[in-house]
């Protein structure tokens, strides 16, 4: 029993919210309310804690079946009660993609920008860009590794301060001070100045 609940402990805190969870909530929070991107991380969401909720409701059965009390009908389905409730494993998906290199890139990442944190010359990641050759990823589009680095660009070169630099396969990538002003949405410094929204969100709101 402890063994199994410290195992499904670790992955929502290290693996759900350390990193799903982290990288797409700007998807939920900024994209626009019917964007293929926004829809995708709420299916795939859904999916997940009805998987989770049947391994936990024997466990913290009240909680479950307070979850339920709140849970929309979509989610439900026919399920009236914790007692209703069969656990659903997640689907496996034939996929190749591979992301022991990006996993690896994010750790070496933080690693180079813990210090940036600690003397506070930074508050947030989304102050960033990283500049570096970004084919080496199995990733092609940039928005999807921003939001994986959770930095506000991701290109060949960069203009802004170098504060930091880490290295992937013998290939250097650098850390610098986002070139663009903040937006007020997103807080992504993608937006010409302080008082304009960046393009995405400009989109959204109109």
């Amino acid at each position: 029993f402890l063994r199994g609940f410290a195992t499904l402990n670790h992955f929502i805190t290290n693996e759900l919210s350390g990193i799903y969870m982290d990288i797409t909530k700007d998807r939920l929070y900024c994209d626009a309310k019917d964007a293929r991107s926004r829809r995708a991380t709420q299916s795939a969401m859904t999916v997940i804690a009805k998987a989770m909720l049947g391994l936990v409701a024997p466990v913290i059965t009240y909680t479950a079946d307070e979850i339920l009390d709140y849970a929309p009908a979509i989610f439900k389905g026919e399920i009236e009660s914790v007692f209703d409730l069969v656990y659903e494993p997640v689907p496996e998906v034939a996929e190749s993609f591979d992301d022991t290199l990006l996993l690896e890139a994010r750790e070496k990442f933080s690693e180079a920008i813990d210090s940036l944190k600690k003397e506070k010359v930074i508050k947030a990641t989304l102050e960033l860009e990283i500049a570096g050759d970004r084919t080496l990823f199995p990733i092609s589009d940039p928005k999807d590794l921003e939001d994986w680095f959770v930095v506000s660009a991701v290109k060949e070169e960069s203009e802004g301060e170098t504060l930091a630099s880490f290295e992937v396969e013998g290939k250097t990538f650098t850390v610098h001070k986002a070139t663009r002003a903040k937006c007020p949405r997103c807080w992504r410094y993608t937006a010409p100045s302080e008082e304009t929204l960046c393009e995405r969100c400009q989109e959204v709101v109109e």
